[in-house]
């Protein structure tokens, strides 16, 4: 196994011209920085690659997928393209190839291992492209952004020279896609759990106790899980077709394989059964995602029915308050009315009262005029009273006519006669 880490264009150069001597596999492995960044490979260097290795143009159609993004658009294209060549000395069985190109890109799931997200998952894509060379026994490949489990099963595989001849040159797709399968599983059981402890607080939930989560915010969680199962399902849909197509091809080159590599067929017969089971699971995985994302169906159902009930329960004891309010209005304005007629009463009262003291004054004017006169006289020295013998019942009418009277007095008392 040789490892050469090409950096600059002159590098690949060189290694294209002088270091493919050797008749062995190629592997070039392509990575990235994190998952929507750029290809750490300039545009030279990879028009250099695809034009050495006569890569099939299918191949810069899902490269294009691996560019810089600020956002989950493009999320959708995974596809896979073969292509195969016959000899052109050998046209009278048109099933035995010489060579074939396979392209294709996948999506799978990795934990991503940031802190302060609550979704621990991460949606990762892989592309991979190999052209193989049944006479030669010799594939070139390229991998882009492979998973970070994967190196292991790669060094692998290229290590063992022996049973290279033993076994299929499809087998590194298999096993690129079974590392990739691996997560689904636990994937889909993190999102069942959610659903499950979303679908025990909405269904105990209290109508009395608004203050519990069971509402709104259950409802904006729940269509981000179905979105993520969506996503699921599609990603799913997905990578079966592309494990359909890689299955076909197998079957597609079984005859060629037969004729150049016939130790390799019992192992590429193996392969295709297992790539059978491998599409079996992820059928799986998909009714799982298919399954749980109709069960949120009657969930979404029950948190509309528990915020009806709520605005229903919170509308009655509105109109509840609101009779309280108005009957206390009521008695308010009873009492007001009440109010209204005493002070009415204690107007009439007063009005009587000063009507009373009105005819009163005159009377204590008098009252006060005597005072004075029963004083001895200014003027002689003499005790000068007057005196109106009345009856106390008497005392109020005469009182009346005592006005001009008092007057008269005074005149007197102030000017005596002569």
């Amino acid at each position: 196994l040789l490892t050469v880490a090409l950096k600059d264009c002159d590098g690949l150069e060189r290694w294209l011209r002088d270091g493919r001597t050797r008749p062995s596999d190629e592997l070039y492995v392509l990575h990235q920085t994190n998952t929507r960044s750029r290809i750490q490979m300039t545009v030279e260097m990879f028009c250099l690659l695809c034009h050495a290795l006569q890569i099939l143009p299918s191949f810069i159609d899902i490269a294009t997928a691996f560019g810089f993004k600020i956002s989950n658009t493009d999320e959708y294209f995974t596809t896979c393209y073969q292509r195969l060549f016959r000899d052109n000395d050998d046209s009278s069985n048109l099933t035995k190839f010489t060579r074939y190109d396979i392209c294709f890109n996948i999506r799978y799931l990795e934990e991503h291992g940031r802190s302060g997200l609550s979704d621990p998952w991460s949606f990762r894509q892989m592309a991979v492209y190999q052209r193989h060379d049944f006479p030669q026994g010799r594939s070139s490949c390229i991998l882009i952004q492979p998973p970070s489990t994967a190196r292991e099963t790669i060094e692998r595989l290229l290590q063992a020279s022996k049973e290279q001849q033993n076994r299929s040159p499809l087998l590194i797709h298999l096993q690129l896609l079974k590392i990739c399968a691996r997560k689904w599983r636990w994937y889909l059981n993190y999102l069942s759990d959610g659903l499950r402890d979303m679908k025990d607080e909405i269904t105990w939930a209290r109508i009395t106790k608004p203050q519990s989560n069971a509402g709104f915010d259950q409802s904006q969680n729940l269509e981000v899980l179905r979105w993520k199962l969506r996503q699921a399902r599609a990603i799913l849909e997905s990578n079966i077709s592309v494990g359909s197509s890689i299955l076909r091809h197998a079957k597609d080159i079984t005859p060629s394989l037969t004729r150049h590599r016939p130790m390799a067929i019992h192992n590429h017969m193996q392969l295709k059964s297992e790539l059978v089971h491998y599409i079996s699971d992820l059928r799986m995985h998909r009714r799982k995602a298919s399954d749980l994302l109709d069960s949120t169906g009657s969930l979404d159902l029950l948190i509309l029915k528990l915020l009806d009930l709520r605005n229903y329960n919170v509308s009655n004891k509105n109109a509840a308050a609101l009779k309280n309010l108005a009957e206390a209005s009521s008695i308010e304005s009873r009492l007001m009315v009440q109010i209204a007629r005493h002070t009415s009463h204690d107007s009439r009262a007063m009005k009587f009262t000063s009507f009373i003291a009105v005819i009163f004054l005159p009377a204590t004017l008098i009252s006060a005029d005597l005072a004075v006169c029963d004083s001895y006289d200014h003027f002689d020295g003499h005790y000068h009273g007057w005196s109106i013998p009345l009856e106390q019942e008497d005392a109020t009418i005469a009182r009346m006519p005592a006005i001009p009277m008092s007057s008269k007095l005074s005149s007197e008392w102030l000017h005596p006669p002569e």
